[in-house]
């Protein structure tokens, strides 16, 4: 993906409020980073030899700063960008999304988009010049350059933005994979006076979408661009409220988005609701799947404030303060870890708890999103829907919650190791047993059938003491009671009470006497039994004081039936049934025949796609820095040994793990991402998918620690090698809402991630060092 044409970017309207020194900030004054000191900077705009330059604006100093020719100028009048739906999303070279907001033009006629940075101590907003290829920022009476930054952009309601075979925009968002395991991102394609849901395969340059029982190639489609996206299970065919619409139909019903499982591929397609299914294209054909996922807008977002700004629209409320003060739900980041901020407006300010204290921000995030409910948290158990507020460095997950303490509502942190809630209350961290959290109501229109409640939520609300009944919801209709939380996908009962009776049974429902020596209330049958097999995954047993072999998965039994076949879309490679694996090895390329089951974890009945040649014996080639201490066990689709390094997780929160991988007679480090069977590397700016890889075994003897500009610390993990014999390091860092592993490469002076199919480079990272050696030369250090 290259730099993004100015007439391929959305054209959007933006709100700016003249100000000056004189005047009081706007509301909803758009937050931009924060000065050297610690003061916050807002995003702004001001004229200079006539052209209209992105500006940082900081209050506190009564002015506003632009960046040209090579020095920082000081602007007594400006303007502030005002609204709500921005975001900070990370680029480098020149690139910009479809939805970056533009401050102007130059006097040539190339546009100039709003940016962000990190510089000395500060992240300062800035210009961004595509033709440049940089972001320029105003600092310390300079114009300073800085090759990898973060774009602003507005969110809007599904952004679908035109695409071709040889373009992808930036921020397309991921729908599936190919057989071939290469990547599909979500489309759309007009056929028959209809836009339909499309699959898109930038690989084959080309769209597919189906209809009539054919699939049909399309060279014109676009391709569905932003962030906050998920995928959600129906209940029963229901469509969630927030699900995407492609467009209508000619009988005026929406069209929606929806993916499935296929032939060991994830391909989407449109949702038909009268027949309670999703049809894809594939081979040729149009092809009928039952159980399938529909794409959906995330009902929240994460809105940048700060304490000097108004509350914006929607934003969710946690409780009250000792004096009564309306808390809302925020989040701020303090030394790497992103916590729960309880928001206070009355008292400019909000707080966020650690190690025992209160700590105040005045920089923060606010939630704003509908269908957000506080449930009871049971044993410490955490939701599948809850929220997520963020993750610590040590990758541990922070959950939204809330509890009583002296007589208030408190909002703070949930943590799943302490399985307790922490509270910032009166300068202290406190800690609470009993709690609420807070959850997403994924409630979906009401399908086709409904089943009835099930019996054992009834019978643990009546058996739960600690538990007070839920509150009357707000009516839907006039004299009539809604439904009480949590009993979607359920219709409303509205005939019953408008309070939940536990002491007696429903109206007109007799109630049978029990016989005497019975159980009054019966406990639910068990579960139906889930048949298993026996284990096939092999058993794992550390080394010793040598190496133990590799062990090798035994094949799968084979399927107990024989799927349709069906032309692929493409033609995959020919395959022959299988050899007898080697112990320890894999078979030679030259003598490789994948097995006919195409789930066997020996073969792979797709080729990748970018076919590498695999080397004679896995794990050959030049001794790497880990021989002896870094073990490094075989993975294939479907299986992950145990224990593997944990290294980040995707955009979408799947997580990834630390890989390697052969390629043209070398190893290169990369993410293993297990939910999609298969590993990712990066050469040549390229994103190359792997199905044949390695992780790194051993989560408890390595850690992660800072670095930059291609600085290596002590106890780096090396992986492998480049071409000219240049070792090749383990890193990760944060883009586009991932944190995502891969190489550092010393030469280069950053470290290289597979990302969105191109490799992306970041110069500020960390590195994967062996806990050992590193302290170890810390305490050498120390010593002299």
């Amino acid at each position: 993906m290259g730099a993004v044409q100015p007439g391929a970017v959305v054209s959007i309207e933006h709100t700016w409020v003249h100000s000056t020194p004189y005047a009081a900030l706007p509301p909803f004054a758009v937050v931009g980073g924060h000065d050297a000191d610690g003061t916050p900077i807002y995003v702004g705009r001001s004229f200079h030899e006539g052209e209209n330059l992105p500006a940082k604006v900081i209050p506190s100093k009564g002015c506003a700063y632009v960046a040209y020719g090579g020095t920082e100028h000081q602007k007594s009048h400006y303007e502030v960008l005002v609204g709500q739906g921005f975001a900070w999303v990370g680029s480098s070279s020149g690139c910009v999304p479809p939805n970056a907001v533009r401050s102007g033009t130059t006097r040539t006629g190339e546009p100039i988009y709003v940016g962000r940075g990190h510089y000395s101590n500060s992240l300062c907003v800035g210009k961004v010049h595509p033709s440049h290829g940089c972001l320029y920022i105003p600092f310390g009476g300079q114009e300073v350059r800085i090759n990898t930054y973060e774009v602003l952009i507005h969110q809007q309601q599904d952004v679908w933005v035109p695409a071709t075979p040889s373009y992808t925009p930036p921020g397309a968002v991921v729908a599936g994979h190919d057989s071939d395991r290469t990547p599909i991102y979500a489309g759309r394609a007009m056929h028959e006076g209809e836009m339909l849901p499309a699959k898109v395969v930038p690989s084959k340059g080309s769209a597919y979408v189906c209809f009539g029982g054919y699939e049909f190639q399309k060279p014109t489609y676009e391709v569905l661009t932003g962030y906050g996206y998920v995928w959600i299970r129906p209940h029963h065919h229901g469509i969630p409220p927030n699900a995407v619409s492609t467009g209508r139909a000619r009988n005026g019903e929406p069209i929606y988005y929806g993916r499935g499982h296929y032939q060991g591929s994830l391909t989407p397609g449109l949702i038909s609701s009268r027949q309670r299914c999703l049809y894809i294209p594939y081979g040729g054909r149009e092809i009928r799947v039952d159980s399938y996922e529909v794409l959906c807008r995330q009902s929240y977002k994460w809105v940048q404030s700060s304490a000097y700004s108004s509350i914006p629209p929607n934003a969710v409320v946690g409780g009250n303060d000792e004096d009564g003060a309306m808390i809302y739900v925020g989040r701020a980041e303090h030394e790497g870890d992103m916590l729960v901020c309880k928001v206070v407006p009355t008292k400019q300010i909000g707080f966020v708890s650690q190690r025992g204290e209160a700590l105040p921000k005045d920089i923060f995030e606010i939630l704003c999103g509908e269908n957000l409910v506080w449930v009871k948290c049971y044993d410490h158990v955490i939701p599948e829907t809850a929220v997520l507020c963020g993750r610590t460095q040590l990758e541990q997950p922070v959950y939204i919650g809330r509890g009583h303490y002296e007589g208030h509502l408190i909002i703070g942190k949930i943590s799943s190791v302490h399985r307790a809630l922490f509270i910032a209350y009166r300068g202290a961290e406190r800690r609470l047993d009993s709690y609420e959290i807070l959850v997403e109501e994924r409630q979906g229109m009401p399908g086709w059938q409904l089943p009835p409640p099930p019996p054992e939520q009834l019978e643990l609300a009546e058996k739960c003491p600690v538990t007070p009944p839920p509150p009357p919801m707000p009516q839907l209709l006039a004299g009539k009671p809604a439904a009480a939380p949590g009993r979607y996908p359920y219709p409303p009962d509205f005939d019953a009470p408008a309070f939940a009776l536990h002491d007696r049974p429903p109206q007109y429902t007799p109630m049978p006497m029990p016989m005497a020596g019975t159980d009054p209330y019966p406990p639910p049958p068990p579960p139906p039994a889930r048949p298993m097999g026996p284990s096939i995954l092999p058993e794992y047993k550390p080394p010793l004081a040598v190496p133990v072999p590799i062990p090798v998965k035994p094949s799968l039994p084979p399927p107990s039936y024989v799927p349709a076949e069906v032309a692929p879309s493409y033609t995959p490679a020919e395959v022959a049934p299988p050899a007898a694996a080697a112990a320890c090895s894999f078979t030679p390329a030259d003598t490789y025949k994948p097995s006919l089951d195409p789930y066997a974890p020996s073969c792979s009945s797709y080729t990748p796609a970018v076919c590498a040649p695999a080397p004679p014996v896995y794990g050959g080639g030049p001794p790497t820095h880990g021989v002896g201490y870094d073990l490094w066990m075989a993975a294939s689709p479907g299986y992950t040994p145990p224990d593997a390094v944990f290294g980040g997780h995707d955009s979408d929160m799947a997580p990834l793990l630390v890989c390697r991988a052969y390629y043209d007679g070398t190893h290169i480090p990369g993410k293993a991402a297990p939910s999609r069977g298969c590993a990712y590397i990066t050469l040549a700016g390229r994103e190359i998918v792997e199905s044949r890889y390695e992780v790194l075994i051993g989560q408890s003897k390595y850690h992660w620690v800072p670095g930059r500009d291609g600085s290596i610390a002590a106890g780096a993990v090396e992986a492998g090698r480049a071409f000219n014999g240049e070792p090749l390091f383990i890193g990760r860092a944060h883009y586009c809402g991932s944190l995502t592993p891969g190489k550092i490469q010393q030469s280069h002076r950053c470290l290289h991630i597979p990302f969105g199919g191109q490799e992306v480079r970041i110069s500020s990272y960390e590195i994967l060092v062996r806990s050992d050696i590193y302290h170890r030369q810390q305490g050498i250090s120390l010593s002299y």
